[in-house]
């Protein structure tokens, strides 16, 4: 498991808290519920084996329930609730407790789809705008969705913002260097279609060759 963040409520040094996870996800209750993905209960710390006592522990545990944030067989998370007196947890604490997992998984995981998203559009953009040449797309009704700075220049406006929501055509009488490309768009498209061909823009007396392409 790749852990990015750790939490824990006791107050230690970073460099002990990592080492205190990585031996409980090792040998301890957590590396258990890891293994087996699935939650469980420890009765009395002092008579379960898989409860680790560290030395100079001021903590004082007797018993311990953890469950796992799984999502399709992968877990994203594990949480470990602590008491100070053994047999506190029951079966009913580890049923709800594996009820609020399964709820929490769900949003953690969709916060993550979410940001991995967010990082590879970001990226994109990087990309895209990095380009010297003119990058226009469409959606299927032959709306701008997305624009580099190259063709914001092109289409006459001041920033990338500006092309969402308009349609192409709306710049045919701007510059005759679209012309050709409203028909296109305006007729039923096919998965792989694509055409190359060349274009002109009046008004900045300049030749484009154009190649455009489907993309679903």
């Amino acid at each position: 498991i790749d852990w990015r963040h750790i939490f824990t409520s006791r107050d230690l040094p970073p460099d002990t808290t990592f080492k205190v996870v990585n031996r409980v996800l090792d040998d301890g209750f957590a590396g258990w519920v890891m293994r087996h993905k699935q939650g469980d209960i420890i009765l009395d710390t002092q008579e379960d084996g898989r409860w680790l006592i560290f030395p100079d522990d001021e903590l004082a545990v007797r018993s311990a329930i953890c469950v796992p944030f799984l999502y399709e067989d992968e877990i994203l998370a594990i949480v470990t609730l602590t008491h100070s007196e053994p047999e506190h947890f029951t079966d009913y604490h580890l049923w709800l407790m594996t009820i609020i997992a399964n709820q929490a998984t769900i949003a953690i995981y969709n916060a993550q789809l979410f940001n991995r998203i967010r990082s590879q559009q970001r990226q994109l953009q990087m990309i895209l705008q990095a380009m010297t040449d003119v990058l226009i797309v469409l959606n299927e009704s032959g709306k701008l969705i997305l624009v580099n700075d190259p063709a914001v220049d092109l289409l006459g406006l001041d920033k990338v913002a500006d092309a969402r929501g308009h349609f192409l055509r709306e710049f045919v009488e701007i510059d005759s260097v679209f012309e050709p490309i409203v028909p296109i768009i305006e007729h039923e498209l096919v998965r792989h279609d694509d055409w190359s061909f060349e274009t002109r823009s009046e008004k900045l007396q300049r030749d484009y060759q154009v190649r455009m392409a489907t993309w679903r």
